[in-house]
């Protein structure tokens, strides 16, 4: 009896593990491949396929200026260095083939990821290097940190006291702007949020205290010594206006209409028209707002970049 019960707890035992092993071998998810290992990986491939050494590749490097040698070849293709800009334009001379051969995947939807977490399919990537470029999918649209879980009471409570419409471009809008500046110090100055302010300057003007201070200082300055001058008279006008706009909002709430932001690009519009309650009750929409707006912030501060030249 004894005999039969080990034999039957051995064999439910048995079973048991056979189960959770069929568990454990379950495909698990695919992860994108980084950009380097790509190319590194064809770069190994062309090589093999004409049956060329690592020296061969280290002498046609050094024809065309780089200083390789077989050990930096090796390197390389282990992953264990890093090409840079130069070397990446330059291979396709040192293997005689083209950049997109260079990012040749199995499969045309194979994940590749540049940056940080940026995740595209394999075939955009190999649109990077063609003529008209890539053609990004809704769902490509690079991913970076940038909105909050939840929006910022304070920035929504802005939108509806300056009575913006109540989209996530304008509290997009309303957040950027709110750490310019000009905004900070207006708030000490009239003891009113800096959301606010910003709230009621794209109620006015379409655009931040900041940019409006700007835009109006540069039709006025002559000479580069007058800026702090012209930026504090100009500022000092801004502010008077925000202060009505603000006595007028609280003694006469009735009249105050809903005033809609122009948005400025097809990403502004996506923006415009996703509500605000919308973005906050349902993932689905937060997901979707969150991709066109990291897109628009990256143009941004793209557009600074060509004003101002890299950052030092």
């Amino acid at each position: 009896m004894c005999r039969l019960d080990r034999y039957t707890r051995t064999r439910t035992k048995s079973s048991l593990n056979l189960t959770e092993g069929v568990k454990t071998r379950m495909p698990k998810e695919v992860k994108p491949v980084a950009l380097q290992t790509v190319i590194t990986e064809n770069m190994r491939r062309i090589r093999a396929e004409r049956g060329l050494l690592q020296e061969d590749i280290a002498m046609a490097a050094r024809w065309v200026g780089l200083m390789w040698s077989s050990v930096t070849v090796t390197q390389i293709e282990s992953g264990s260095r890093q090409l840079n800009l130069d070397e990446v334009l330059l291979l396709p001379l040192v293997l005689r083939c083209s950049l997109k051969d260079l990012l040749k995947t199995d499969k045309d939807s194979d994940k590749i990821q540049l940056g940080y977490n940026t995740v595209l399919e394999a075939s955009t990537v190999r649109g990077l290097v063609a003529e008209k470029g890539p053609q990004l999918s809704p769902d490509e649209i690079p991913m970076l940190p940038g909105l909050e879980p939840t929006l910022d009471p304070k920035i929504k409570a802005a939108v509806h006291d300056a009575w913006l419409e109540g989209t996530l471009l304008s509290y997009l809008l309303v957040r950027e702007g709110a750490r310019g500046e000009a905004e900070r110090k207006a708030a000490q100055t009239l003891k009113i949020s800096a959301p606010l302010i910003t709230a009621y300057a794209l109620r006015l003007w379409g655009r931040s205290l900041t940019e409006e201070r700007d835009g109006r200082a540069v039709e006025h300055i002559v000479k580069s010594k007058e800026l702090r001058a012209v930026r504090g008279h100009i500022t000092r006008a801004l502010l008077r206006e925000i202060t009505n706009e603000h006595h007028f909002r609280e003694t006469d709430p009735e009249n105050m209409r809903i005033v809609k932001l122009e948005p400025a690009n097809k990403d502004e519009m996506l923006l415009r028209a996703i509500k605000m309650d919308y973005y906050e009750e349902q993932e689905g929409f937060r997901e979707k707002a969150r991709r066109p707006y990291e897109r628009w912030m990256r143009a941004r501060v793209m557009e600074v970049f060509e004003k101002e030249g890299p950052v030092r």
